[in-house]
């Protein structure tokens, strides 16, 4: 199974289509951004790959990867029964790291909460902490 370009699947998710889901990625990303202690978020190249083997039946995907367009830097992957959203943080050397993370964490979950989408999950990798 192959996933299509986010920009030609035509299946909804909830009350979002593909495009959509593009721009919650966006608005994700810039949340993300906006937690003190992070300085850059950067997409988790695989996501994709990984969501096909754990998440049957998958029904959209926003992620990155060779050959494809330009993408947001959070990784969204919508299956009929869970949302699984991934994406990897470097942190400030003046916060403590897994408070940063659990930080971003939750306010990715409060934010998916307003949307028609099942459960998600959050997954935050602090790839680098710069002092």
């Amino acid at each position: 199974m192959t996933l299509q370009d986010p920009e030609e699947r035509l299946e909804r998710i909830g009350s979002l289509d593909a495009a959509g889901l593009r721009h919650l990625a966006d608005g994700l990303g810039d949340l993300a951004a906006s937690v003190p202690g992070v300085l850059r978020v950067q997409p988790r190249p695989g996501v994709a790959r990984l969501a096909r083997r754990v998440m049957g039946g998958l029904a959209v995907a926003v992620t990155t990867g060779a050959g494809m367009p330009s993408l947001p830097d959070v990784d969204i992957v919508v299956s009929k029964t869970e949302t699984l959203v991934e994406l990897d943080v470097v942190v400030d050397g003046e916060h403590p790291g897994p408070v940063v993370a659990r930080t971003v964490a939750a306010a990715l979950i409060d934010r998916l909460a307003l949307e028609a989408l099942p459960a998600a999950s959050v997954d935050v990798r602090i790839v680098s902490v710069v002092s």
